[in-house]
Parts: C-alpha cells; sequence; structure tokens
C-alpha cells in the first residue's frame, strides 16, 4: 500500500485524514512504523498483521453445547 493511498483503505481512515495535510499522514505512518506496526517496502507500507492480531482479544471459534444437551 503506497502511503498516498491509505486514505481509500476504509471510509474511517477517509474521515479521519480528510483534509489533512501529507505531512501529517507521514509523520502518522511513521509513528506506528516505530511501534512496529507496519514496515515500509519499496513497494509501499504493510500492516504487519502478525503483530497487530496478538494485540487482539482471542475469538472463539467453535460453538460450545448448552448445558444439559
Amino acid at each position: 500500500m503506497v502511503v498516498g493511498k491509505i486514505t481509500e483503505l476504509t471510509p474511517r481512515l477517509a474521515k479521519t485524514y480528510a483534509g489533512i495535510s501529507a505531512k501529517t499522514l507521514q509523520r502518522d505512518v511513521a509513528a506506528v512504523e516505530e511501534m512496529e506496526l507496519v514496515e515500509r517496502k519499496p513497494e509501499g507500507v504493510r500492516a504487519r498483521r502478525e503483530l497487530i492480531l496478538a494485540f487482539l482479544p482471542w475469538r472463539r471459534t467453535t460453538v460450545e453445547p448448552k448445558a444439559g444437551a
């Protein structure tokens, strides 16, 4: 993902960065890069999903049977 296209990712990001300067966007990307949540590659910026997902709560993947069933 090219940094200049970050506002095209989700409506929430588009709303957040509407009217914000490119300098602010670059600063914010640099901040999350410093937290190692994204990494820069020749083709753009990549979210490090493996790290981001580690911070999210676990989701139950199976449905537990009801008591007495």
